[in-house]
């Protein structure tokens, strides 16, 4: 059990068993505190992680490592990183990059979701996937559009499977579902059809197969 504040989220498991997990907390000062939670409750079972990160983005069950964002710019960008050894309290981080933000791990941890390291506008314009061991470019996918044609948005990303990404895409009051490869390969898994409301298509979040 936590105290009613700060406000306590689940970031994820650092286990295929469920029994770790990944949280952070915002206190009312905005202080960012990540920690991890093992089975039993208690202050005994829950620990902060000795490095400080401005917020935990996702984890990778098979290996126990996180995605999180290591600094944040006044131009609203930051820089990420992927970190291990977290389930011990250490979070040694692996590699960091200010070339991209990060999202989600795939379900076999060989790869993670990366994107432009500015946030704005309602969705991503690029999609990249990256070597989770070393932040390698693996793939990716960005588009020039002309200045009178408006760009696509990818609302949402989820994985597939260990191979591919399903995103939501949207243009011009369009919506479609897309496949896209780790081998750079694209497709319509939904064809483009009008948008109806807010969310027209929506994904859950993704799940590592066991």
């Amino acid at each position: 059990y936590f105290p009613e504040t700060p406000m306590v989220f689940p970031v994820g498991y650092l286990d295929t068993d469920g029994s770790t997990v990944l949280y952070s907390s915002t206190d009312q000062q905005g202080r960012v505190t990540t920690g991890v939670a093992m089975p039993g409750g208690g202050e005994d079972n829950a620990r902060e992680v000795e490095q400080s990160f401005v917020k935990a983005v996702s984890t990778d069950p098979t290996t126990g490592r996180a995605a999180v964002m290591t600094k944040a710019n006044d131009d609203a960008s930051g820089c990420f990183g992927v970190v291990d050894g977290l389930a011990t309290g250490s979070g040694n981080p692996l590699w960091e990059t200010c070339d991209y933000s990060l999202g989600t791990f795939s379900p076999d941890g060989r790869y993670v979701l990366a994107s432009d390291p500015y946030q704005s506008g309602a969705g991503k314009q690029s999609l990249s996937i990256l070597d989770a061991d070393t932040g390698d470019l693996v793939s990716s996918f960005t588009q020039e559009a002309p200045r009178d044609q408006t760009p696509v948005e990818l609302t949402q990303m989820a994985w597939e499977d260990d191979d591919s990404v399903i995103a939501v895409a949207l243009n011009e009051g369009d919506a479609a579902v897309l496949r896209l490869g780790v081998d750079g390969s694209i497709e319509e898994a939904v064809a483009a059809a009008p948008a109806v409301g807010d969310v027209t298509y929506y994904l859950g979040l993704d799940r590592t197969q066991l």
